[in-house]
């Protein structure tokens, strides 16, 4: 178990994404890294798959927080990869603007469904999750190395109490 209220957060998304059983994702390819990069190679041990990172700073809500407790907030982005195999330059075959489409949007339709205002089981400190669509299908990373790549980021909302624990 993580000590920082953020990483518990970030592995309990995971174990989260984990547990929807995508179809055609090994739980091997949904993996926490420290931040986003755009070569899929180093990041995932095999396509598709979802990284998880901290996205940004933690936001603090002083009209939320009060004399016992802090609201803060924890973003997390979620980025979900695939390939569409054998591309050249910015020219796909036809058959690739469906290729798996409806497969893909479901994970992401899941995803969203499992977090947008819910709670985040194994972190007492989460009040809920707040999910923050980005681009559904990254066009640059298509056209230009024919990965599929979707994301969006889930703002987790805490209560932390005022009183250390160190």
């Amino acid at each position: 178990m993580a000590d920082s209220t953020f990483k518990s957060i970030l592995d309990a998304v995971r174990r989260e994404i984990v547990n929807l059983n995508l179809p055609g994702i090994s739980p091997h390819s949904v993996l926490v890294h420290k931040v986003f990069t755009d070569n899929e190679e180093t990041v995932l041990p095999s396509l598709p798959g979802v990284v998880i990172v901290p996205l940004g700073p933690e936001t603090i809500d002083v009209r939320a927080s009060n004399n016992q407790e802090n609201a803060i907030g924890y973003p997390v982005g979620v980025a979900l990869f695939d390939s569409d195999g054998e591309h050249s330059g910015s020219f796909h075959e036809i058959n690739s603007q469906s290729k798996d489409l409806d497969l893909r949007l479901k994970w992401r339709e899941r995803i969203r469904q499992r977090f947008h205002e819910k709670r985040l089981p194994g972190v007492n400190a989460v009040q809920r999750c707040v999910v923050q669509p980005d681009a559904i299908v990254d066009t640059a990373q298509w056209l230009q190395r024919g990965i599929w790549l979707s994301s969006f980021k889930i703002e987790v909302d805490t209560r932390e109490s005022r009183i250390s624990n160190a």
